[in-house]
């Protein structure tokens, strides 16, 4: 497998879209034929000599592309209950129709919010019986499984009654749970109790477990999204859903794509610019801003499947990069439950390319740190 990519998870650092979508309207939009820069630039919008088109991704993830003759199209749209964006150099005009249709075919089997989803309805179901699914459910299921192993289940798709618990589902939560309620719903996290079939492709689980696909949807649905481009002939191409990147080719003049980090604290100051070229996909994931209070304690969405609590050391945030995105979701995820010691321990262990920040919001500056196999992507970049 190529080795690159960023990802992140519903309502973190790399979000395109905050969610209330209210954000579609005032971004910039990026339809100049001679001209296409994404600049690596939180906060504000800079103009580039000779062009007056300029942008800025917003949160964590901005790509530039120089300025040429080749026109790179660019789309955009709500999804997965955040947005997405593509920027990409094909022969022919890029299908919207098809696009949304795919994205919304992949969310009306990955999500937690409609209850007649594939995932919503295997929740309903009783244990014991296999239940026919699609085969791209399995296939994310058993990247899920693999991670949740390599991860000691620090990674865990049936995460889905703790999320529940804390207010990071569909109920609404005032009150930190009490002890015996958290012990209830983590005697219902298991994922060696989720069983899969590819032939006929089909799920089973073993216990009365709930799958939530939110740590990995996202960027399946960019490696969907970046296929159905390679398809149509698009040589050059960036896709983003909620924060979960891929890239294909190179931007314009030859240059490489270039995904900003952003400082875990939502200033969106700009940590780290890293250059990205061939065949890429990066996920970031951060508990800083998909935040709840509950009895006056603010809380983040990464929950431990171990434990069941929220996760509360230092480690804020953790890009990874990959050849798929819907590895670098779940991985980057997992390296975040972990912490900066294990999380680490994770990646060089498994050779995994991942870009660690840790600090605390007091904390005057951020500690970077890299895995081994990230190491190429960092030095020299800026």
């Amino acid at each position: 497998m190529e080795l690159l990519h960023l990802s992140s998870p519903v309502g973190c650092c790399a979000t395109l879209l905050p969610e209330d979508s209210s954000l579609v309207a005032s971004m910039l939009r990026l339809r100049q034929a001679r001209c296409w820069s994404v600049l690596a630039e939180a906060g504000r919008a800079l103009k580039t000599s000779g062009t007056n088109c300029c942008a800025l991704l917003p949160m964590a993830m901005l790509a530039t592309s120089g300025c040429g003759a080749i026109e790179y199209q660019e789309l955009s749209g709500p999804t997965m209950g955040t947005g997405y964006r593509i920027l990409a150099s094909c022969p022919e005009t890029l299908d919207q129709d098809a696009i949304e249709t795919e994205l919304a075919r992949i969310e009306r089997i990955f999500s937690s919010y409609d209850g007649g989803s594939t995932a919503e309805r295997f929740n309903q179901m009783e244990p014991d019986s296999w239940f026919d699914v699609e085969p791209e459910l399995v296939e994310v299921t058993a990247i899920a499984d693999r991670v949740s192993e390599l991860s000691g289940g620090a990674f865990d798709v049936t995460v889905a009654p703790l999320l529940e618990l804390y207010g990071f589902g569909r109920t609404d939560v005032l009150a930190m749970p009490a002890g015996d309620d958290v012990a209830a719903a983590l005697s219902n996290v298991n994922f060696l109790a989720l069983e899969y079939r590819e032939n006929p492709p089909a799920l089973r689980k073993m216990q009365p477990l709930r799958v939530d696909f939110g740590g990995i949807a996202k960027g399946h649905g960019v490696d969907a999204v970046m296929d159905k481009l390679a398809y149509w002939q698009c040589e050059d191409a960036l896709v983003d859903v909620g924060g979960d990147l891929r890239i294909r080719g190179t931007a314009q003049f030859n240059r490489s794509w270039k995904v900003g980090i952003e400082a875990p604290n939502g200033s969106g100051e700009i940590v780290l610019t890293v250059p990205l070229a061939g065949s890429a996909a990066v996920a970031t994931s951060g508990n800083y801003r998909n935040l709840r209070q509950l009895d006056g304690k603010w809380i983040g969405h990464v929950i431990d499947p171990r434990s069941g609590h929220p996760v509360s050391h230092d480690l804020r945030s953790v890009t990874v990069l990959r050849g798929t995105a819907v590895e670098a979701d779940a991985l980057a995820t997992a390296i975040l439950v972990l912490g900066p010691k294990k999380g680490l321990e994770l990646a060089e262990r498994q050779g995994v390319a991942a870009i660690l920040i840790v600090g605390t919001p007091q904390h005057e500056g951020w500690d970077v740190v890299t895995s081994s196999a990230a190491e190429p992507y960092v030095v020299g970049s800026g």
